[in-house]
């Protein structure tokens, strides 16, 4: 077969496991190729990793990959056994501010991590907007990132290309969620340690721009620290070889901005060049940063930094109530769509047949706070509403609808949705009345 030179990304409209369809590049690390897509039965934005290492796959006229030689097979087949077990160790990870993995397949030669498309901006971008976020955000942001690594850490894997470009700002909540993981690969793995992580440039210690040399969650460490530098002084970090070049070391303190010692001192150590001299993982570090890092239960956002919608069952400001009940109209009326479009797929499980019409009932911000203010007022939801349906949400859902002795899918459908609106506008009526 014909093989076509790499870097060879997927052409845009290509369907991939015959539910996604590539609707663009988002960039490559040498590991892998990402794409932005949509999920044609669920009808919503997700990202789409392949597995395509540089220095050993090519792709055939035909699309499908396989290894570019018969001298690297063996290690092809191996790489693409880790990156499938990988991937199933991330998808393990429930945390809100972890990009979730929806789905892992194999196709084609290669394989395909699905996971979500954080509704949001990117930390660089709201940097290069808004400018350094103050100490107390920065902190926040920080704690709650470190929470959602050191589980990957837990679990045995390194993300290894952590930057202000890969932490996105979700647009619902504000907070800060990590994604970018086509790099993700076991703490000791010998399959792929030959495999090239292309280094940003900033973000990346040395190690990084040798691929014998020994990774750890110190690599993380200092990615991380050189986040929290970017969203302090508003600049990208210097890069860790032209630091070895001229022996000068970043000096946060220079940017001018007032930044409390022990926060400085953290920072300057996670960025140090030698792993050695890092604190070695994620615990130590914390142990550096001020107490307001250490996450909570409650996932931390930059409320102080960006402007946020309030939260809170008793607390929460509705200011738009005309939008509220439009879009609750939307989830009563929508069963239409749904009938028509979804429930004659008999080829759907039931998961699927619900995540689908849930999709397809459009449910806006506003409408899910609704709901999450019903189940929060029926002691079914332990969290705030927020109008994300999180996994707290989800549980909470189900545990709702086998109170009503329905299925619990946790995904809203036209009834149990029309009938948790119209309990969260009682909610909220009765919120209102006690403030």
């Amino acid at each position: 077969m014909t093989l076509l030179p790499l870097p060879n990304a997927l052409p845009e409209g290509t369907v991939v496991l015959d539910d996604y369809r590539i609707e663009r590049q988002l960039g490559a690390d040498g590991i892998s190729i990402a794409y932005r897509a949509l999920d044609i039965r669920a009808d919503r934005p997700v990202v789409i990793t392949e597995f395509m290492p540089a220095i050993w796959a090519a792709r055939a006229s035909d699309g499908r990959v396989g290894p570019a030689s018969d001298e690297v097979a063996s290690q092809y087949a191996s790489a693409l056994q880790r990156f499938v077990n990988d991937a199933r160790t991330l998808a393990r990870v429930d945390h809100h501010q972890i990009a979730r993995v929806h789905r892992i397949g194999e196709s084609g030669g290669t394989a395909y991590v699905v996971a979500e498309q954080v509704r949001g901006r990117s930390l660089s971008d709201e940097i290069g907007e808004s400018g350094p976020m103050p100490e107390a955000s920065v902190l926040a942001m920080i704690g709650g990132l470190a929470g959602g690594l050191a589980r990957l850490h837990a679990l045995g894997l390194l993300h290894l290309n952590i930057s202000a470009r890969n932490v996105m700002i979700r647009e619902a909540d504000g907070t800060a969620v990590l994604t970018g993981f086509g790099s993700a690969r076991s703490h000791a793995d010998e399959a792929t340690r030959a495999l090239w992580t292309t280094p940003t440039t900033g973000y990346a210690p040395l190690e990084l721009y040798n691929p014998s040399a020994g990774k750890g969650p110190w690599t993380d460490v200092f990615a991380l620290g050189a986040v929290a530098y970017a969203a302090l002084t508003g600049e990208e970090p210097p890069s860790v070889v032209e630091r070895v070049r001229t022996a000068a070391d970043p000096d946060i303190s220079a940017s001018g901005r007032r930044i409390s010692p022990e926060l400085a001192a953290a920072v300057q150590a996670a960025l140090a060049v030698r792993d050695s001299e890092r604190p070695q993982d994620l615990s130590a570090w914390r142990a550096m940063l001020p107490a307001a890092a250490r996450p909570s239960q409650e996932p931390p956002g930059i409320a102080e930094w960006r402007p946020r919608r309030q939260r809170g069952l008793s607390s929460l400001v509705i200011r738009r109530r005309s939008v509220f009940y439009v879009a609750a109209t939307l989830v009563i009326v929508a069963g239409t769509l749904v009938t028509v479009n979804v429930a004659r797929d008999r080829s759907l499980t039931p998961s699927e047949l619900a995540a689908a019409a849930e999709a397809q009932l459009g449910a806006s911000e506003e409408t899910i706070t609704l709901v999450e203010m019903a189940l929060v007022a029926g002691g079914y939801h332990e969290d705030e509403p927020d109008g994300v349906m999180d996994s707290a949400t989800r549980s909470g859902l189900k545990a709702w609808q086998a109170s009503m002795g329905i299925p619990e899918t946790g995904y809203l459908d036209r009834e149990s949705g029309g009938e948790l609106v119209t309990a969260g506008r009682d909610a909220e009526a009765a919120a209102e009345e006690a403030r």
